[in-house]
């Protein structure tokens, strides 16, 4: 996409690909206008609530606590940009959620009552719905949340482990690969509520009736743009009697297409 006015992100859409017409033998010809579209979305700004770090304690402590204190604002920025992300990626339309179909597994958090395992079977589903949309193969990617990854780890069969496990990068993160997925795992990834076609929103509380998700998409199908992280400090500052520090970062992303073609949600069943 392009960047408009550093804000806002915009990305043509083209229009229908030409009617095929076989043995035809009317003359002229009719043409037709391709009629092109577009999407944008906005860059959002994340900041850190700033972090006071007081001289005196800097004089009695054996650890480098600025070091520390600016690590602590980057990694809460980075996870928070993923965490947002995911919900920006997650599909909204009807039928781009598939359920989980494998044996009750017990609820996690704050949800009540059993849901269905997350079995490979799963991500085979997802894998025909990709190619009946004529989704390109390359480039798939598959997010699976912790809680779910579990019972998908143990249903393999021993013959698929061996060749999961191959693909499996510790530089990368990446933990296998499976039915045309490169699969990495996360703490958390995505909730819905039951039956519900758009995810929770950042941060919210998981509803005893919600269930997790996992997310797949092929590369090409998603958009994100993330700027530099701006750090902000007062040293030395004399009303607080010592440092302060503060971060903030632009970001932003979204489905590439407006029919959310190319990413399905797997969303445990109940």
């Amino acid at each position: 996409g392009s960047v408009l006015g550093g804000a806002v992100v915009y990305i043509p859409q083209a229009g229908n690909d030409p009617t095929i017409e076989v043995n035809t033998t009317t003359y002229p010809g009719t043409a037709v206008t391709r009629t092109d579209s577009d999407v944008n979305y906005s860059l959002d700004y994340y900041r850190t609530v700033p972090s006071h770090v007081p001289w005196a304690e800097i004089q009695t402590i054996s650890y480098d606590k600025i070091d520390s204190v600016v690590k602590g604002h980057t990694n809460s920025l980075a996870e928070a940009v993923g965490d947002v992300m995911l919900t920006k990626w997650a599909p909204t339309v009807a039928g781009k959620q598939i359920a989980t179909t494998g044996a009750d597994v017990d609820a996690v958090s704050t949800q009540t009552g059993n849901r269905k395992g997350f079995s490979h079977k799963d991500l085979m589903t997802a894998m025909i719905a990709l190619n009946v949309a004529n989704v390109p193969k390359n480039g798939r990617v598959a997010l699976i949340d912790d809680n779910m990854y579990g019972y998908f780890y143990d249903e393999m069969t021993d013959k698929q482990f061996n060749a999961y496990n191959q693909f499996a990068n510790n530089q990368t993160g990446q933990v296998g690969r499976l039915h045309g997925f490169d699969i990495y795992t996360r703490s958390s990834v995505l909730a819905y509520s039951n039956g519900g076609a758009t995810c929770n929103a950042y941060a919210a509380a998981l509803a005893a009736t919600d269930n997790l998700a996992s997310l797949v998409w092929q590369e090409d199908m998603v958009e994100r743009a993330v700027g530099d992280t701006k750090p902000f400090q007062n040293k030395n500052d004399a009303l607080y009697y010592g440092d302060i520090w503060s971060m903030i970062l632009r970001a932003g992303g979204r489905k590439k297409r407006s029919d959310n073609n190319g990413v399905i949600a797997i969303v445990q069943g109940q």
